[in-house]
């Protein structure tokens, strides 16, 4: 008897959890550059935020952004 590995597109469900994970990446990318593009007042709070965001995924992300983010943010060109 012969196993076959049978594939075929994604349905509904499988759709919503690959959106979810797309949106998840991509928060947690643009973060990373929010953090990168930023002038913290203190140069050790942007390498903890980077690394705490790097690890911690999007609970990092969502942490940085609810507390951690400057108000007053100056990007460089």
């Amino acid at each position: 008897m012969t196993d076959t590995l049978l594939l075929s597109m994604p349905g509904g469900t499988e759709w919503l959890l690959i959106i979810f994970v797309f949106f998840c990446v991509y928060y947690w990318i643009r973060t990373l550059i929010d953090i990168a593009n930023t002038k913290f007042e203190d140069p050790a709070n942007k390498i903890v935020w980077f690394l705490m965001v790097l690890f911690l995924y999007v609970v990092g992300a969502l942490i940085y952004n609810w507390i951690g983010k400057p108000r007053n943010k100056i990007v460089a060109n």
